[in-house]
């Protein structure tokens, strides 16, 4: 079976916004699962047998990174093929685990990197989402954590309102005041409008290193986290309003660079 592979791409694939994208997918038959799986599998297959051909006609970074990609794009198929919610999120854990350990490796060999990301993917520890899932989920960050051990940090952030305006999926957001029993709120009460807490050097107050042991009930979009502080993350910020994030002219002017290289 031959599919448009223009048409199905850019049909199934939603912008950043993955909730869509998963739906869209869903919609799919069985027939064109299963030929974009064969397809992410005989890219990497083949892009393995012509290793010795692709790196002499471009290199060998360049080479690792086309096979990097097609690893992405077979784990992103992995994912939202997936009709189990928990499932899903685990191969999306694991997959970005492969493609930070990868870039570590082949693209900046030696040297430190910054991964930006949801709370319940940088983490360290494991956490529960009642709401959403049965038992303990395993993060990215103690999936990496594993492999890194001290070199890798996770920071976490919190922050008390804010607002995104509708531009953007999922459209309109306000993050109005939470209640006193969410992490937000409660260092929200330090009264700062930002800071940063150091949870490796809490162990002097016995009293506040008691309560960061403890399962705490977190932000997480629109529903709620349960994860031990000082057990997920080395570090934790908090900013008193958030909006969308904007890039800087220098990261602006880099990304149409990017585009128009295409």
């Amino acid at each position: 079976m031959q599919l448009n592979a223009t048409a199905l791409g850019l049909d199934v694939q939603c912008g950043d916004f993955w909730p869509d994208t998963w739906k869209r997918y869903a919609a799919l038959s069985d027939e064109w699962r299963r030929e974009l799986g064969n397809s992410y599998d005989e890219l990497i297959e083949t892009l393995k047998l012509e290793k010795a051909k692709l790196v002499a006609s471009s290199s060998g970074e360049e080479y690792e990174r086309m096979l990097l990609l097609a690893g992405i794009g077979r784990m992103g198929n992995a994912l939202f093929s997936s009709v189990d919610r928990a499932e899903g999120g685990a191969i999306r854990e694991r997959g970005m685990v492969q493609t930070v350990l990868c870039i570590l490796e082949h693209e900046i060999a030696g040297e430190k990197a910054i991964v930006w990301s949801h709370n319940l993917h940088v983490a360290k520890s494991a956490f529960r989402m009642p709401e959403l899932a049965e038992g303990a989920l395993q993060p990215m960050g103690m999936l990496l954590s594993d492999k890194l051990d001290d070199a890798y940090v996770a920071i976490g952030g919190t922050f008390g309102k804010g607002s995104y305006g509708s531009d953007l999926p999922p459209g309109e957001r306000v993050f109005a005041k939470l209640s006193d029993d969410v992490m937000d709120e409660t260092l929200a009460k330090v009264g700062a409008p930002v800071f940063l807490i150091d949870l490796r050097g809490v162990e002097v107050d016995p009293e506040a290193a008691r309560w960061l042991r403890q399962e705490q009930v977190w932000r997480a979009q629109d529903a709620r986290a349960m994860q031990v502080p000082s057990a997920a993350f080395d570090l934790v910020y908090f900013v008193r309003t958030v909006s969308r994030s904007q890039p800087t002219p220098l990261a602006l002017r880099r990304f149409r660079l990017l585009g128009a290289r295409r």
